[in-house]
C-alpha cells in the first residue's frame, strides 16, 4: 500500500534521531522507496538522497515525493520544493533503504489483513486487533448504544481505556447518564472527519475520534486514546485511524449491523442468494452459519415468498417489510432476491412475541400489509433450497387464481395442478410427486416394512382388496391390516378423486425413475 509522510516520519522517528526542515504533506500517498539519480521518475516516491545531490537541487520542484537526506547538508541555503526529512547524523543510505522497506512491509501486511478479514467474514474486533503491529496507542470501536463493539484487549488494559465496561461490553450505567447529559457528547456525535476531544469521565489522555454514520444516522464512533499530545504521534494515529475507518464502514455496509446476533443471520442471508444463484455451498458453510444462529442442519426448514395482493396496488418496500418480519418473528431470514421478498424460516426454532402457531401469526401480518405468501414444502436438505422457492411461485401462481379468498398457499396443494398443467419439469421425483408416498418409502427403508409396495399393488388391482391380497402373496386380513396402518401413516382420503390421481400420477413418475436408474446403472 502506499503510505503518508506522517507515517513514514513518525516510524522513522521511533529508531533515527531525524528533524524536518520542510513539512511533510498529510494527503500525499507515496510509493516505495528508490535511491536519487538525476534520470529517475521521483514523484510520489521516498527518495533516498545525499547531502549533495539535495543541495545541487536547491529551490527546484521535486513533485509530491518525500527526500530523505542520509548526511549533515549544512550549507544549504534552499531546499527542493517538496517534504524533505534530513537525520541529525549520518546514517548509511543501505540502511535507511532497508528499514523503510520494513515499514512497507508492516503496512503492506496490515492491509492485506484488514482485507482478508473483509473479503472472509473477519469481525470488527479481529480488525481492531489486527492494528497491534502497526500502533501502540489503543483502539476502540462502541455502537450508539453505548457498548463497545471490539478493543484493543493488551493495550487498553495498559491504558485503562474500557476501565468502566460492564459484563455485557456497554458503558456501567453511570457512564452513560454522564454522557448522555453532556452537551459535547451531543455534539461531538454529530462531527464527520476525525478529531479530537478532550475525554469523559476518569480517563486521562486525549481521543481521537471518527464516527460512524450510515444514511446520515449516527451508528458508532472508532476511537483511539492518545498516549500523549505529540503533533507528530497525533498525525500518525490519524492516518491509521482513518485508513482502518475506511475498512470498519466497508464491513459495516457488509454486515449491516454491529450486533453479533444480525452479523450472523445476515452471514446465513448472503448463503441463501448464491444458493438460490446456483453457487456451490459446502455442507460446512451451511453447518457453521446455522450453529452460528443457533440452529441445527437436522431443523425443519421452510421457504416463504410474499407479493402484493393483486386486489390491491400495494408496493413491497422490502428494506422495511423485511427488518419489520424479522423483528416479529425471530429465528428467521427475511431477504430480497430478484426483486422478490423471501422469508427462510426454521420452523423449530420459530418464535412468536404473540405466543400463537405461525400460520396464525403468518395470516395476521398478511392482511395487515395486503399481501399474499407462497409457501413450500418443509425440508431440511438445504440443496432442496432451489426446489423450494420454485414452489413458492408455483403456489403464488395457481394459488390466488384458483383460491383468491386465502392470504397464503401452499405449494402441495396446487402440486397436482402443476403437474397436471406442465408436467414434471426441472424437478426430481422427490421434489414433485405426492410426499405421502415419498413417507411411506422412508417409513420402509427405515422400518423394513412393504407399504409403499402394497400401496402400489393396490392401485395395480384397481382397488380391489381381495386381487391386491393375491398379487401379494398374504392372507386377506393381513392386506388389511397392511391398508390400516398405511393409512394411519400417511392420511390418505380414499375418497377424494383428486388426491387418488395425485397418489397415481406420482406412482408413475417415481416408477419411471427407478426404471432409469437402473438402466442407467447397467
Amino acid at each position: 500500500m502506499k503510505l503518508s509522510g506522517q507515517i513514514i516520519f513518525f516510524r522513522l522517528l521511533l529508531k533515527y534521531s531525524v528533524y524536518y526542515l520542510k513539512d511533510i504533506n498529510d494527503k500525499t500517498e507515496l510509493m516505495r522507496p528508490v535511491f536519487f539519480s538525476a534520470d529517475t521518475d521521483i514523484s510520489n516516491r521516498v527518495v533516498i538522497i545525499s547531502p549533495d545531490n539535495l543541495k545541487a537541487l536547491g529551490s527546484k520542484h521535486a513533485g509530491e515525493s518525500l527526500l530523505i537526506c542520509c548526511g549533515n547538508p549544512s550549507g544549504i541555503d534552499t531546499l527542493p520544493e517538496c517534504s524533505v526529512i534530513v537525520f541529525e547524523e549520518d546514517v548509511a543510505a543501505d540502511k535507511v533503504f532497508n528499514e523503510l522497506q520494513d515499514i512497507f512491509d508492516l503496512f503492506d501486511q496490515w492491509d492485506e489483513n484488514l482485507k482478508t478479514l473483509y473479503y472472509e467474514g473477519g469481525s470488527f474486533s479481529d480488525m481492531i486487533d489486527c492494528c497491534d503491529p502497526v500502533t501502540c496507542d489503543p483502539i476502540s470501536l462502541t455502537d450508539n448504544m453505548f457498548r463497545f463493539i471490539g478493543f484493543s484487549k493488551v493495550l487498553s488494559e495498559k491504558r485503562g481505556l474500557v476501565a468502566s465496561v460492564d459484563m455485557s461490553s456497554r458503558l456501567s450505567i453511570d457512564r452513560v447518564n454522564e454522557m448522555l447529559t453532556s452537551q459535547k457528547f451531543s455534539a461531538i456525535s454529530k462531527i464527520k472527519g476525525t478529531n479530537i476531544t478532550s475525554p469523559f469521565g476518569d480517563i486521562k489522555g486525549d481521543l481521537l475520534f471518527r464516527n460512524i454514520f450510515y444514511q446520515d444516522e449516527y451508528v458508532g464512533r472508532l476511537m483511539m486514546k492518545l498516549l500523549n499530545n505529540d503533533k507528530h504521534r497525533i498525525r500518525y494515529c490519524k492516518s491509521i485511524l482513518e485508513h482502518l475507518y475506511d475498512y470498519i464502514v466497508r464491513l459495516y455496509g457488509k454486515y449491516m449491523s454491529f450486533d453479533k446476533n444480525q452479523i450472523y443471520l445476515n452471514s446465513l442471508r448472503d448463503l441463501l442468494k448464491d444458493a438460490l444463484d446456483n453457487k456451490a455451498i459446502t455442507y460446512n458453510q451451511w453447518q457453521k452459519a446455522f450453529e452460528e444462529n443457533g440452529w441445527s442442519v437436522s431443523d425443519e426448514l421452510q421457504l416463504i415468498q410474499f407479493k402484493p395482493n393483486l386486489r390491491y396496488d400495494k408496493n413491497i418496500y422490502a428494506d422495511y417489510y423485511s427488518t419489520e418480519i424479522e423483528r416479529i418473528w425471530r429465528r428467521c431470514v427475511c431477504f430480497e432476491y430478484h426483486n422478490n421478498l423471501l422469508l427462510f424460516i426454521n420452523l423449530r426454532r420459530f418464535e412468536s412475541p404473540q405466543k400463537i402457531d405461525f400460520k396464525q401469526a403468518l395470516a395476521y401480518f398478511l392482511r395487515e400489509t395486503l399481501m399474499v405468501a407462497g409457501i413450500s414444502r418443509v425440508f431440511t436438505d438445504m440443496e432442496y433450497l432451489r426446489p423450494a422457492y420454485k414452489q413458492t411461485q408455483i403456489a403464488l401462481e395457481f394459488g390466488p387464481r384458483t383460491s383468491p379468498e386465502f392470504w397464503y398457499h401452499y405449494f402441495n396443494d396446487y402440486a397436482l395442478s402443476y403437474i397436471l398443467s406442465k408436467g414434471i419439469d426441472q424437478f426430481k421425483p422427490e421434489h414433485i410427486c405426492s410426499e405421502k408416498l415419498l413417507k411411506l418409502k422412508r417409513y420402509d427403508e427405515e422400518k423394513s416394512t412393504d407399504y409403499y409396495r402394497t400401496l402400489w399393488v393396490y392401485f395395480q388391482s384397481l382397488f380391489n382388496s381381495t386381487e391386491a391380497a393375491r398379487r401379494l402373496y398374504i392372507q386377506r386380513s393381513s392386506f388389511h391390516y397392511r391398508m390400516d396402518r398405511i393409512q394411519q401413516l400417511t392420511g390418505i382420503d380414499f375418497n377424494s378423486r383428486r388426491e387418488l390421481l395425485y397418489l397415481a400420477i406420482s406412482f408413475e413418475i417415481m416408477g419411471q425413475s427407478m426404471e432409469d436408474e437402473r438402466a442407467k446403472n447397467e
